[in-house]
């Protein structure tokens, strides 16, 4: 799967996030601690993915 899919699918999760927590779904604390650890995830697979397509090959 591309890295742009990859984002945009972790986008969408922030946003669902987010919009369930200001709609009172789920707890306040519990979706802004998602949203603080959520993009820290998405960095590390992000990362790791672009790590195996843009490697040097001798």
């Amino acid at each position: 799967m591309p890295n742009v899919v990859r984002a945009l699918s972790w986008a969408a999760a922030m946003l669902f996030i987010a919009g369930m927590g200001r709609a009172s779904f789920m707890d306040t604390e519990l979706s802004q601690g998602l949203l603080i650890v959520i993009p820290a995830l998405a960095v590390l697979t992000l990362r790791r993915g672009c790590r195996a397509t843009c490697a040097v090959k001798p």
